[in-house]
């Protein structure tokens, strides 16, 4: 079925808003059917299941991480919840999370550093600007790497986003040339090892262009809706995994804040409202009816896959949701919805992922 059954029945402790207890897999996660203790109800979950599958076709998986426990986990026919899928744009997050981890280890003294000498021998684009660009402008997305206008406004930038990877790699090893390879090995060192998580990671065999965007040698990040999770929870609690630290706590605040709120512009590619690799729901402008401090990455995966990774922190929820990116029948697709001005796909999905919590606030 595809909500889960009963493993470990433990009641969750009643916490004052701001207060979790934290529940780390190690390496599964633990699940209950105690819906009251778990925040939640069989109806709420039924409902959520339901929605899913009237609009998710076959291929298709989701989890939802709430107050720890696994509460939910559902596919269509040809998908299941540990099938590794291409999660494309969502390498992005966990750049940003190995970035953390240079800033907390100290191999980064500053995020305002000028990031290229640390990429050897770099793919030399034709703008003098891109010499002097910084750690906080590649995590901004206000670097416009490779592309004529000046750094500082936002961009979405999928070539940018190789190099800052380039260049962080290079906080903690030797990184050189123009097809640079660096960041998969790191962030398997400095947060997939850390955590548990099965992810792969490796490169597209491709060469930068002169073409503003061109993504080049890019990081791949495969994984299932079931190991993303982790990536979602490391967030959820600040950098922290256990007794272990990635990445400190002001480094998360900085980098699930606004940094660009006034792009004037929501056509996929252009809108702001975005953090450090992350979009972020400031004055709850991309997804109205979810609280202001949650925060999603999506990920447009090869062939035709769509992800998207939401994190709550005010209703302690971690979703996943994973599918067929242009399916056959035509039905609902987060990434093609997400292109549209209104950013439809995130922001349906989302609204009823908040309805599994019974009550709005912790």
């Amino acid at each position: 079925g595809a909500i889960v059954t009963a493993v470990i029945p433990l009641a969750a402790l009643v916490l004052e808003a701001g207060e979790r207890e934290s529940r780390f897999p190690s390496p599964e996660w633990a699940r209950t059917t105690d819906w009251t203790s778990a925040g939640t109800s069989r109806d709420r979950l039924d409902a959520y299941d339901a929605w899913l599958h009237d609009r998710g076709g076959d291929s298709w998986a989701a989890v939802v991480i709430m107050d720890g426990y696994l509460i939910y986990e559902g596919r269509g026919a040809r998908c299941t919840i540990r099938q590794k899928n291409h999660c494309g744009s969502i390498r992005k997050p966990l750049q940003s999370t190995v970035l953390g981890a240079a800033l907390y280890q100290g191999k980064l003294k500053s995020i305002d550093e000028n990031a290229i000498p640390y990429w050897k021998d770099p793919f030399v684009t034709p703008y003098e600007k891109d010499r002097l660009i910084t750690f906080r402008q590649f995590a901004q997305y206000h670097d416009r790497w490779n592309e004529a206008a000046p750094s500082g406004t936002f961009h979405y930038n999928n070539g940018s986003a190789t190099a800052a990877g380039a260049c962080i790699a290079g906080l903690f090893r030797d990184v050189r040339g123009p097809r640079p390879k660096g960041i998969a090995e790191v962030a398997r060192k400095e947060v997939a090892e850390k955590i548990g998580a099965d992810w792969d990671l490796w490169y597209w065999e491709a060469d930068f262009s002169s073409k503003p965007g061109d993504s080049g040698p890019q990081l791949v990040f495969e994984s299932s809706v079931y190991e993303l999770a982790k990536l979602g929870y490391l967030w959820l609690n600040r950098g922290r995994w256990e007794s272990t630290r990635i990445f400190g706590e002001d480094y998360y605040r900085e980098a699930v804040t606004d940094w660009s709120p006034n792009t004037g512009n929501t056509e996929f590619g252009y809108f702001g409202h975005y953090g450090y690799w992350w979009f972020v729901n400031a004055k709850k402008v991309l997804l109205p009816g979810v609280p202001e401090d949650a925060f999603y990455a999506i990920g447009n995966g090869e062939p035709k896959r769509a992800t998207n990774l939401l994190v709550i922190p005010s209703l302690d929820i971690v979703a996943v949701l994973s599918m067929e990116r242009i399916s056959d029948d035509g039905k609902w697709d987060v990434i093609k919805n997400s292109r549209v001005p209104d950013n439809e796909g995130p922001r349906l999905w989302a609204s009823e992922v908040v309805k599994l919590r019974v009550s709005n606030s912790r």
